[in-house]
């Protein structure tokens, strides 16, 4: 009998030391579960005490992307505009203006928006388009822009609301006044450039000749010779000539050859006239860019600033 209680003794005991292994077992194994689940969207790295530290990589998809940098401040581009008080008889407001670049860097074109406020208390946006090169420190301006609100009322106040502008490489950057930034967009960077054109950029040669006199209504006259020393004929010809005051004023005039100007022939024109305000003489001139098309109607877009020739 006392065999038999023995006997029971060490069953029950053997039984219970099963258990105890099994729950150790399972309990073991669901904290190895539990810090597998903790560690997910984790990553380990050794400290420096050889003790693992968890780095967080929820941000781990998001490209940090380098800011691209503006080569300019956004009021590096300062405008002037002038009403001239002038309201024609289809209800047309007159005024001028005046930009100056005071960035590091040349643009090739410009596009300028404008809100105008008007003495009856309308408004309205007017865009101003400067087609060609204006180099770092220089200033560029137009007379008689027009715009016409409804009814016709003087200019009583203005701002500049933006502006595009395309660098010497393509870089288009486009601005905002009020928002105070600046967009980029590089998809266009230096498209369209010729390499080696048919002739130098100084082959064609301007000569322009102030005539001194200024009409009732502020014309200002003035006469040409263009010369054509290049190795090609060209059937058409459009010059940009930037035009300074003795005012201090400046302005572009465009000059348009319509006829085929053979290689090393000239050809002018006389009583050319521009309407700075206010009027005054001539001071000096600068052929900032012109167009030709050949014999082949190939298009050459020429910027004499930044020595580049396009086929656009």
């Amino acid at each position: 009998m006392k065999k038999y209680n023995v006997f029971i003794i060490l069953i029950i005991l053997f039984s219970f030391t099963l258990f105890m292994g099994g729950c150790s077992s399972s309990t073991n194994g669901s904290k190895s579960t539990e810090s597998s689940k903790s560690t997910e969207g984790s990553e380990s790295t050794q400290g420096s005490n050889g003790q693992k530290v968890e780095v967080s990589t929820e941000n781990k998809n998001i490209k940090s992307e380098e800011k691209q940098k503006i080569p300019f401040k956004i009021d590096d581009f300062v405008l002037n505009v002038t009403p001239t008080g002038e309201i024609d008889s289809a209800g047309g407001v007159y005024y001028s203006y005046q930009i100056k670049n005071n960035s590091p860097i040349p643009v090739q074109v410009m596009e300028l928006n404008i809100n105008l406020e008007f003495e009856n208390g309308q408004s309205l946006v007017d865009n101003i388009i400067i087609p060609n090169t204006l180099m770092n420190g220089q200033s560029v301006g137009g007379s008689n822009e027009t715009v016409y609100p409804e009814p016709a009322s003087k200019i009583k106040s203005y701002q500049l609301l933006g502006y595009k502008v395309l660098d010497a490489n393509g870089v288009l950057y486009v601005a905002d006044l009020q928002l105070k930034k600046i967009d980029v967009n590089d998809s266009n960077r230096m498209s369209g450039v010729i390499e080696n054109p048919p002739f130098k950029i100084d082959d064609f040669v301007l000569n322009v000749t102030p005539t001194g006199e200024i009409d009732s209504a502020g014309g200002v006259y003035y006469s040409y010779q263009i010369k054509n020393n290049s190795p090609i004929p060209v059937q058409t010809m459009e010059l940009n000539v930037k035009l300074e005051f003795e005012n201090g004023q400046s302005l572009v005039d465009n000059i348009i050859i319509p006829n085929t100007l053979m290689n090393g022939q000239s050809v002018g024109g006389s009583n050319e006239t521009v309407y700075p305000e206010p009027a005054s003489k001539i001071k000096s001139y600068q052929l900032l860019g012109y167009k030709v098309l050949d014999a082949n109607n190939n298009i050459y877009n020429v910027d004499t600033q930044l020595k580049l020739v396009k086929n656009n």
